[in-house]
C-alpha cells in the first residue's frame, strides 16, 4: 500500500515524473488500486529517488512516492469480473473472508472475518469450538483441501476469546494477532444500518468436501419473520413464505451441504464491495438469515466490535511441545519418527537422521560408485546387494525391485550402471551391450527399427541394405518398400525408412545408398509392377525423361559394364 508510483509503458515500468501533485489525485489512486482513503504523497527529487535518473521525457520533475490506507474491506481483487456473484467454482480470492475455524487441529464450523483481528459466527458454531476445550485456531487464505502441505497463501491464528450479542446468536471472537490483509485474504465491510437488500444475489461460504472455501448463492427477497422487531430476518427467495415478484428470476444453484457454515450472508452494493448483512445461524432454516443491519443489532455489533479490538486480551500459555500450524498438539514421540503428524510436515524437519548404509562416493560430476557388494538406489544410498530383488523394497524409489528381476540386465545396472553400454559383454547374452538400449554407430542399422516383428538386434552395416541378401530374419533390409521409392525432388532425403509417395522419379536404394534410377526401353508394364510392390492400386501415368546431369549407372555398379545412353523415370501411381 505504499511505493513508488510507477506506470507501464513501452513494454516496461517507468516512474511517474511531475511538477505538480494532489491529495485527490493521491486518494482517487488509492481507492482505483483498493485502498482506504484518505492517501499521502510526497514529491522526491530525481536525484534522491530510489529510481535515480531514470529515462523520462522531463527534464525537471520529482517522483512521487505515495502512502495508501489498508486494503478496502469487502473487496476481491482476483474473483472475476463479470457476474462475480454467480461463480461457483471454487478459486483463490473468491471468497477471502471466509475463515475456517479448527480445535487441536481439526475442522468444526466455518465463519467470516469482519475485521483483521475479528471473526463473526453463530451460536452454534462458537459452542462447538469452546465445549471441545481444545487449542482453538482460525485458517484463512486456503481453498483447496489437500492430503499435505498448505498454500503460501494459508494463515492462521488463535482464537482467544468470544462474546455473544445480547439477545442474538451472534457470536463474535477475538484473534491473537491480526490477519495479513492480502488479495486471498480480505474482510468484510460492516453492513450499513438499515439497509434491507432485495432481489439481490448474496453468498454465504464455508467448507465442503474438497475445499475449505466454497460459496453459495442466494437471491434475497427482503424481511421476513417478526418483520416489526429489530431483529427481525433476511428470506432467500428459496423460502417457502416468499412471494417477492424479483424471484421469479432466482439464480439456479447446485446442491451444497451448508450445515457446517455458520458465517455471514455477504451481499455486494453497486460498486461491487461486500458486506456483512446476515448470518447463517439456524442449520434447518438455510434459506434464512439473522439480520445484522438493523439500527439495533448494527449498534450492538458495532460496539462489541470495538470493545475487542481495543483491549489487550490475555493469551494463555501453550505447553505444547510443538504446536502444528492448525493447532494440533505434537508429544516428543511424534518428533521426527518419519510420520508427517502435521498437516505441513514441520514436526518432521531439522531431524537427525543415522542412515543404516552408505551414500555413493563421486567418481565425476555426473556420476557416483558404491562400495564393493553394494547397489545403488536412485537417491544416491547403497544398499547390500543381496537386498536386490529379495521381495522388499528398500530403495524409496523402488529401485532395488524392478520388473524383471532374474535378468542379468537388471542386477548389472543395479550393482554397477558404468558396465551398461561400456563396450565390454557382461552378461552372456550381451544385453548390457545391446544396441536397443546402446544405440548403433554411425551408417548402421538394426532389423527391428525396420520391421517391428523382427528379433534381430545386431547393429548391421549400411552396405547390407539392400544388397541383395537378407541379413534381417523377416527379409525386411531387402523388402521393396525399403528398397525402392518415388521421390520428385532432384536429391533423395536421407531417412532410414523412406516416405511413401505416389509420384516421383524412380530411386533405388543398392547397399544402403539411395540412386535415381536410369533405364533404356522402359515399358508402362514395368511402372505399373513398380507402383504394385509399392502398395498402390495401379498405375496413372509413367514417363520417361532425359537427365540433365550424370546420373549414376546402376548397372554398372553390379557388373561393372557401363550402359548405353539412359532416360529417368517419373512415375505417378494410383492411390
Amino acid at each position: 500500500n505504499s511505493g513508488f508510483l510507477v506506470v507501464y509503458a513501452n513494454n516496461g515500468w517507468k516512474p511517474v515524473c511531475v511538477n505538480v501533485f494532489t491529495h485527490k489525485v493521491t486518494n482517487n489512486l488509492c481507492r482505483f488500486m483498493g485502498f482506504d482513503t484518505p492517501g499521502k504523497f510526497q514529491l522526491i527529487e530525481k536525484e534522491q529517488s530510489a529510481f535515480g535518473r531514470m529515462s523520462t521525457s522531463k527534464k525537471d520533475c520529482s517522483h512521487v512516492y505515495v502512502n495508501c490506507g489498508q486494503p478496502q474491506c469487502g473487496d476481491r481483487p482476483l474473483a472475476t469480473k463479470s457476474d462475480s456473484s454467480l461463480e461457483m467454482i471454487p478459486s483463490p480470492g473468491l471468497n477471502p473472508w471466509t475463515v475456517s475455524f479448527l480445535s487441536d487441529g481439526k475442522f468444526v464450523c466455518s465463519g467470516s472475518l469482519v475485521h483483521p483481528k475479528v471473526v463473526l459466527t453463530s451460536m452454534s458454531c462458537g459452542v462447538s469450538i469452546l465445549t471441545g476445550k481444545g487449542y482453538n485456531t482460525a485458517l484463512a487464505g486456503q481453498t483447496m483441501k489437500t492430503e499435505f502441505g498448505w498454500s503460501p497463501h494459508a494463515q492462521f491464528r488463535r482464537l482467544v476469546k468470544f462474546n455473544i450479542i445480547k439477545g442474538t446468536r451472534i457470536v463474535i471472537g477475538l484473534l491473537d494477532a491480526p490477519f495479513k490483509l492480502t488479495d486471498y485474504v480480505r474482510h468484510l465491510c460492516p453492513g450499513p444500518k438499515s439497509w434491507t437488500p432485495s432481489g439481490i444475489i448474496c453468498q454465504t461460504s464455508g467448507s465442503s468436501d474438497e475445499t475449505w472455501s466454497d460459496s453459495y448463492p442466494f437471491m434475497i427477497a427482503g424481511k421476513c419473520g417478526e418483520v416489526a422487531s429489530e431483529n427481525y430476518e433476511l428470506c432467500s427467495c428459496q423460502d417457502d413464505e416468499v412471494t417477492n415478484p424479483q424471484c421469479l428470476n432466482e439464480v439456479e444453484t447446485v446442491g451444497v451441504d451448508t450445515n457446517d457454515w455458520s458465517g455471514a450472508l455477504a451481499c455486494p452494493d453497486k460498486k461491487g464491495r461486500y458486506y456483512a448483512v446476515g448470518l447463517k445461524t439456524n442449520s434447518d432454516k438455510v434459506s434464512r438469515f439473522q439480520n445484522l443491519v438493523s439500527p439495533e443489532i448494527s449498534n450492538k455489533l458495532h460496539g462489541v466490535l470495538q470493545m475487542l479490538v481495543g483491549i489487550s486480551s490475555d493469551i494463555p500459555e501453550d505447553s505444547c511441545h510443538h504446536r502444528c500450524k492448525s493447532g494440533l498438539c505434537c508429544d516428543e514421540t511424534m518428533m521426527c519418527d518419519g510420520h508427517w503428524d502435521c498437516h505441513d510436515g514441520s514436526d518432521e524437519q531439522d531431524c537427525k537422521v543415522e542412515m543404516p548404509w552408505p551414500l555413493c562416493t563421486s567418481v565425476n560430476s555426473t556420476s557416483c560408485q558404491c562400495p564393493q557388494d553394494y547397489g545403488k538406489c536412485g537417491n544416491n544410498i547403497c544398499i547390500p546387494i543381496e537386498r536386490f530383488c529379495d521381495g522388499s523394497v528398500d530403495c524409496v524409489d523402488g529401485t532395488d525391485e524392478p520388473s524383471g528381476c532374474d535378468t542379468c540386465l537388471a542386477r548389472t545396472r543395479f550393482k554397477d550402471p558404468s558396465l551398461i553400454c561400456d563396450g565390454k559383454r557382461d552378461c552372456e547374452n550381451g544385453e548390457d551391450e545391446a544396441p536397443r538400449m546402446c544405440g548403433c554407430p554411425q551408417n548402421t542399422f538394426v532389423c527391428s527399427d525396420l520391421s517391428s516383428g523382427d528379433e534381430n538386434e545386431e547393429c548391421e552395416p549400411m552396405s547390407r541394405l539392400c544388397d541383395g541378401r537378407m541379413d534381417c530374419s523377416l527379409g525386411s533390409d531387402e523388402s521393396p518398400d525399403m528398397c525402392i521409392k518415388l521421390e520428385s525432388g532432384q536429391r533423395s532425403e536421407s531417412a532410414l525408412i523412406p516416405r511413401k509417395s505416389n509420384d516421383g522419379y524412380l530411386w533405388i536404394r543398392y547397399k544402403g545408398a539411395w540412386h535415381k534410377y536410369c533405364a533404356t526401353n522402359w515399358t508402362d508394364r514395368k511402372s505399373e509392377g513398380i507402383c504394385t510392390v509399392l502398395g498402390f492400386s495401379g498405375l496413372a501415368m509413367s514417363q520417361t525423361v532425359s537427365p540433365n546431369r550424370k546420373v549414376v549407372d546402376i548397372k554398372y555398379l553390379e557388373t561393372g559394364i557401363q550402359s548405353p545412353q539412359c532416360s529417368l523415370i517419373y512415375i505417378i501411381c494410383r492411390q
